[in-house]
């Protein structure tokens, strides 16, 4: 799914998370839930720590959203909800 689909649907960095049973953005239980959907590891146990700057940037390029306009920077404080929003949508389909 790239950006232009999410503003196509109505989706950009200030639309409030999809109600889901996901936890709140950006607690541990989040980071958890985020990387069962998209994994950032190697498959054999290795990748970034979930959470670190490192995972954010491995989540946005593995979701396909990696230098497209409107995708809040992993460092700022409106990447969990972008990303929340992002992936509650690919886990209802």
């Amino acid at each position: 799914m790239t950006h232009t689909d999410l503003m196509d649907a109505g989706i950009d960095d200030t639309t409030p998370a999809i109600e889901t049973d996901a936890p709140a953005p950006c607690s541990d239980d989040w980071y958890a839930w985020a990387e069962s959907l998209v994994s950032t590891g190697d498959g054999a146990g290795h990748g970034p720590d979930p959470g670190s700057t490192e995972w954010r940037y491995a989540i946005v390029f593995r979701m396909g959203l990696e230098g497209q306009d409107g995708v809040p920077a992993p460092e700022d404080s409106r990447w969990c909800t972008f990303v929340d929003s992002t992936l509650s949508m690919i886990e209802q389909e």
